[in-house]
C-alpha cells in the first residue's frame, strides 16, 4: 500500500508542475522581447547620444571659428597688448585650454597662459594647413604643449592688407564631454571615446588617463569601423572581454574626417531590467508552484500516508526493542484508528510481559551476586581467622614453655592475621557506603613522606612471605592535600596485589613524585603480570585475571581502588607484561 500511496502523491505533484510550466515558460518567452526591446531603445539612444555629441562639437567647432575670426579682426592680438587681450578672452570661455598667436616660422609670439619660452608648433597639423589654405582649420585631438592637458586646437589666420603674418589658435577643452555624458545619465560602465584613423584613443570619459594613448587596432570594433563609413551601431567584445553595445559616429566629417565618436554601453546593464523582471517573475511563479506542491503534499497524506506511516514507525521501534512505543493519539475515525488502538494494547501488554521476566532475571542475578560476594569475603575471613584460631591454640597450650622469642612470632602471627580483617572490613565497608552515597571527598593537609612509610611498614608487616619494599620519593611531599582514607585504601590494595603476585623474596617499587599541581604515586612489581585480554575488565568487581590461579583474592581491591581515584578526581593507568611485572599509575590533583 505505501508504494501505491508514495506513487499517487508523486503524481499528483507532477500535475501541479506541468500546470505551471506554461506559465515559466511565458515568463522566458517575455524576457527575450523585453532584451530585444531593451536592445533596440539602448541602440538608438547611444547612437542618438554620439550624434548628438558631434551636433555639440559642431556647435563649438563654430563658436570657436567665429571667436577666433573676432579676435583676428582685433589689431592688438599682433602687437604688445596680445597677451592681454588673450587671457581677458581665456577668462570668458572657460571651455578653453589655450589662446595663442603663432608667427608664420611656427612660434608662439604670445600665449595665455603666458610660457617663459616660445613654443614650436610647425609640426602641428592645423598650423600646416593654415599657412597653406590662409583658412580655418581643426587638428586632432593631443596634449597641449601649453596646457599639458588633451584637448583638440583650433587655427586661424592673421592677415593684414593681404599679407599673412600669422596664425591665432584656440584650444577647445574636453570638459564638454564629460558634462555631455552626466546629463545624458548613461547606465554604469558606459564610456565616450574619440578614436583616430589608426585606431589610438585620443580622448575617453572615464579614466582618460588610463585609456588616452592607448590602440583598438586589434579589436574587431577598429576592423568594422574601417569598413563602416556610416554612423551606425553594433555589439562586439571590449577590452575587458566583455560583450558591450558600440555606437560610433563621425566627430568632424568636414575638418577631421578619420575622428569617430564612440558610445560603449555593457550588455550586461542593457539587460539588466530584463534580467530583473524575468527573476522577479519567476520567483513569483516558483513560490506559487512551491506553496501549490505543499498543499498537494500535505492534502494527499493527511487523510491516509500520515497515520500508517505512525503506525509504521511505530511498529519498527518495536522490532528494534522498544517496548515503551506508542501510537500517540488523535486516531483517525475508521478502521485505521482501531487498528492503532490495537496496537498500543499490544505493546503494553509485550511490555508488561517483558518487564516481568526482567524483574526476574534481574533478581536472580542479584541473588547470584549477592551469593558470590558472601562466598568471597567468608572465603577471605576464613584465612586470617584460622591464622588467629592456631595462633591462640598454641599459646594457650605451650605459651608456658614458649621462649619469648617464639611468643612474640605468634602474636605477630595474631596481628597480622586482625590487620588483614580489618582492611577488608574497610574495603566492603567502603564499597556498601559508596553504593549509599555515602562517601565524599573529604581532604586534609598530611605529610605524604610519613604517611607512605606508615603504609610499608603496615604492607611490610601483612605479607606472609619476605619481600623487600623501596621507597622513594621526588619533591616536597609535606603538607600536601588528600583524602587520606581514599588515598589509604588505594595505595594499600596495590601494594597488597604487588606482594601477592610478586614471586617470594620479590622487590616492590613504591615510587612517589610531589608536584605543584599534581601527586604522582608509582607502585611497580616484579610478578606474574597480566594479559592484554584482562586489561579491559580489570577493575571491574568480582574480575580476577586467568593467570592468577590459585592465588586467593576477591575481585574488589583494584575496583575499589579506581572509585577512591575517581572521587578525589584522579586518574589511574597500568602497564604489564606477563612473567615481567606491572605498573600501577595514580595521578592525583592537588
Amino acid at each position: 500500500m505505501l508504494p501505491q500511496i508514495g506513487g499517487l502523491r508523486s503524481k499528483l505533484v507532477l500535475l501541479v508542475l506541468f500546470a505551471a510550466l506554461p506559465g515559466f515558460a511565458i515568463a522566458l518567452m517575455s524576457n527575450i522581447r523585453e532584451r530585444e526591446l531593451f536592445e533596440s531603445r539602448y541602440r538608438e539612444k547611444a547612437l542618438r547620444i554620439s550624434q548628438q555629441a558631434v551636433i555639440r562639437q559642431d556647435e563649438l567647432v563654430s563658436e570657436t571659428r567665429t571667436a577666433l575670426e573676432q579676435l583676428s579682426e582685433k589689431a592688438e592680438v599682433r602687437g604688445a597688448q596680445c597677451e592681454s587681450i588673450l587671457l581677458e578672452q581665456l577668462k570668458r570661455s572657460e571651455r578653453y585650454l589655450v589662446f595663442a598667436t603663432i608667427g608664420i616660422d611656427g612660434k608662439s609670439i604670445c600665449t595665455a597662459p603666458p610660457t617663459k619660452q616660445a613654443i614650436d608648433v610647425r609640426d602641428r597639423s592645423w598650423f600646416q594647413r593654415t599657412i597653406r589654405d590662409r583658412d580655418f582649420a581643426a587638428g586632432e585631438y593631443q596634449i597641449g604643449r601649453i596646457s599639458n592637458q588633451p584637448g583638440l586646437a583650433f587655427s586661424y589666420p592673421l592677415i593684414t592688407n593681404n599679407q599673412l603674418q600669422g596664425v591665432i589658435v584656440a584650444t577647445l577643452n574636453l570638459n564638454w564631454l564629460n558634462q555631455l555624458i552626466a546629463a545624458k545619465e548613461l547606465p554604469a560602465g558606459s564610456t565616450v571615446s574619440v578614436v583616430d584613423r589608426k585606431g589610438v584613443i585620443l580622448a575617453r570619459y572615464p579614466e582618460p588617463e588610463k585609456w588616452v594613448g592607448t590602440s583598438i587596432k586589434n579589436t574587431d570594433l577598429f576592423k568594422e569601423l574601417q569598413t563602416q563609413r556610416t554612423n551606425s551601431t553594433t555589439i562586439q567584445r571590449g577590452a575587458d572581454g566583455n560583450l558591450q553595445l558600440f555606437a560610433y559616429s563621425y566627430l568632424l566629417p568636414q575638418e577631421a574626417p578619420d575622428l569617430r565618436l564612440i558610445v560603449s554601453i555593457p550588455e550586461s546593464e542593457i539587460f539588466a531590467q530584463a534580467t530583473r523582471n524575468t527573476i522577479e517573475n519567476l520567483i513569483w511563479l516558483g513560490t506559487i508552484a512551491i506553496f501549490a506542491i505543499i498543499a498537494t503534499w500535505y492534502f494527499s497524506v493527511i487523510a491516509i500516508q500520515r497515520p500508517i506511516c505512525r503506525l509504521l514507525d511505530a511498529t519498527q521501534q518495536l522490532t528494534k526493542g522498544d517496548l515503551s512505543v506508542r501510537v500517540e493519539p488523535p486516531f483517525q475515525p475508521g478502521m485505521l484508528g482501531q487498528l492503532a488502538q490495537a496496537f498500543n494494547q499490544m505493546a503494553r501488554s509485550l511490555e508488561s510481559h517483558v518487564a516481568e521476566k526482567i524483574e526476574i532475571q534481574r533478581q536472580s542475578e542479584l541473588a547470584q551476586i549477592k551469593e558470590r560476594f558472601v562466598s568471597m569475603v567468608t572465603h577471605e575471613f576464613r584465612n586470617p581467622l584460622s591464622s588467629i584460631l592456631v595462633a591462640a591454640q598454641i599459646l594457650r597450650q605451650y605459651g608456658d614453655r614458649m621462649s619469648a622469642t617464639q611468643k612474640d612470632q605468634q602474636f605477630e602471627r595474631l596481628v597480622s592475621a586482625a590487620r588483614q580483617m580489618q582492611q577488608l572490613m574497610e574495603d566492603v565497608l567502603l564499597i556498601g557506603q559508596d553504593q549509599a552515597g555515602m562517601v565524599q571527598f573529604a581532604p586534609t593537609t598530611v605529610n605524604l613522606d610519613e604517611f607512605c612509610g606508615g603504609l610499608i611498614e603496615e604492607a611490610q608487616g601483612n605479607a606472609t612471605s619476605q619481600h623487600r619494599l623501596v621507597l622513594t620519593h621526588e619533591g616536597n611531599c609535606q603538607g600536601m592535600n588528600i583524602d587520606e582514607r581514599l588515598v589509604r585504601s588505594i595505595l594499600t590494595n596495590l601494594l597488597s596485589n604487588a606482594i601477592k603476585y610478586s614471586p617470594e623474596g620479590g622487590t616492590v617499587d613504591f615510587r612517589l613524585r610531589c608536584e605543584p599541581e599534581c601527586l604522582i604515586f608509582q607502585i611497580q612489581d616484579s610478578g606474574i603480570g597480566i594479559s592484554e585480554e584482562d586489561l579491559p575488565r580489570l577493575f571491574e568487581s568480582f574480575y580476577r585475571g586467568q593467570n592468577t590461579g590459585r592465588i586467593r583474592g576477591t575481585g574488589l581491591g583494584l575496583a575499589i581502588v579506581k572509585r577512591c581515584v575517581e572521587l578525589h578526581g584522579g586518574t589511574i593507568a597500568v602497564d604489564s607484561q606477563i612473567d615481567v611485572g606491572t605498573t600501577f599509575e595514580v595521578r592525583l590533583p592537588q
